[in-house]
């Protein structure tokens, strides 16, 4: 059952900033900094990420400003796709709600990214 969906769209030139910005420690975590810093297109990079984790908040319909981003993490898998893991109060609060499962999809064009999450739970 599909217990929510969330999108969003990202600038990849919003992310386009010095890379010891705070704000790289304080949205991404250690994982995702690495992968970024292994790739010539960190902007778009990290563009689609911060998508993912936009994307996230509204399927769960809640405030972004009650989340740390950084409990939110999107790496690639072993087949090469994008996953998604949650840690820390967010994880507690898709537990509590039942969630069972966190599909995620990412895109990227014309220097914008695209991601697109999905909830399910049991029914």
């Amino acid at each position: 059952m599909i217990a929510g969906l969330g999108i969003d769209l990202q600038s990849d030139s919003a992310m386009d900033l010095p890379w010891t910005d705070p704000f790289f420690r304080r949205v991404f975590t250690a994982g995702e900094r690495r992968e970024a810093e292994s790739r010539g297109d960190q902007a778009a990079y990290c563009a689609g990420r911060f998508a993912a984790k936009e994307a996230l908040v509204k399927a769960l319909g809640i405030d972004t400003n009650h989340v740390r981003l950084n409990e939110i993490e999107t790496l690639w898998n072993d087949a090469g796709a994008p996953q998604l893991t949650i840690s820390g109060a967010l994880r507690t609060l898709t537990e509590d709600r039942g969630i069972t499962g966190i599909l995620v999809s990412l895109t990227h064009s014309g220097g914008t990214a695209a991601a697109v999450v999905v909830l399910t739970a049991a029914e």
